[in-house]
């Protein structure tokens, strides 16, 4: 999945701007969710990117020179939904710049959808594990609905006021009796380990596993998911180091 967003990447850059118009939108809504996470609401201003739950897009906003260079988000919208909702943490430059200056009224110009981290490819029994923003794509997921698969979601973040979108979790697991969601606060209780999730989640060689977050949590997770045997077909991760 890192490498297809690295050739997106690279294909946005360089190639894209010459090839392929992109999509015109206008910022709808600024909402800061907390001290470093900005939600952003966009409109089509033509017509409306028809995308997949867990999908990223690139996006730039032509009308100020420091956003005006396009950066992987992933969509945390419904596919259905007319705007589109990203979920962006402040972690670098470019995402603490916007966290400051986007304003609603902005133009945005959109390139995509990329990726291939689509729970509906995968089987009938899943493990979704989030890392604090890495979250998004598994609201596409939520927000999407139709959760007609076995399901045990793990969201990790460091603390309570970090937690986001409790309340549309919450509501999933109670609309939903295949889905479960377990939240964890690691500094009032310590890391989400494997040995957690499989006493919850039972033996994970029969279960999809679907990985977002810090690339440090990735790493350590695949590998242990690979020294138990889990399969590498069913090991499926999303992670971004452009900030």
């Amino acid at each position: 999945i890192f490498l297809i967003g690295l050739a997106a990447y690279l294909y946005t850059e360089v190639f894209s701007r010459f090839l392929h118009t992109a999509l015109p939108y206008r910022v709808s809504a600024v909402r800061r969710l907390n001290g470093n996470t900005t939600e952003v609401t966009l409109s089509p201003q033509v017509k409306r990117l028809r995308h997949q739950p867990g999908q990223f897009v690139f996006v730039r906003f032509p009308e100020d020179k420091v956003m005006d260079e396009s950066h992987p988000f992933t969509i945390s919208s419904a596919p259905a939904e007319e705007s589109l909702r990203l979920t962006i943490k402040a972690s670098g430059d470019f995402t603490r710049y916007l966290h400051r200056n986007l304003r609603e009224g902005s133009q945005a110009l959109l390139e995509g959808p990329y990726g291939l981290f689509q729970y509906q490819l995968g089987g009938l029994k899943q493990v979704w594990i989030a890392g604090g923003i890495g979250i998004t794509p598994f609201l596409a997921f939520i927000r999407h609905g139709h959760l007609d698969r076995q399901i045990d979601f793990y969201y990790t973040v460091r603390s309570r006021e970090e937690a986001l979108f409790l309340d549309e979790i919450e509501a999933a697991a109670k609309r939903y009796l295949n889905f479960r969601a377990f939240v964890r606060f690691s500094l009032e209780e310590g890391a989400l380990t494997l040995r957690e999730v499989m006493t919850k989640s039972g033996d994970l060689r029969l279960r999809e596993i679907y990985l977002c977050g810090p690339w440090g949590m990735i790493q350590s997770f695949t590998t242990e998911l690979e020294e138990l045997g889990v399969p590498t077909a069913q090991i499926h991760y999303e992670e971004f180091n452009f900030r």
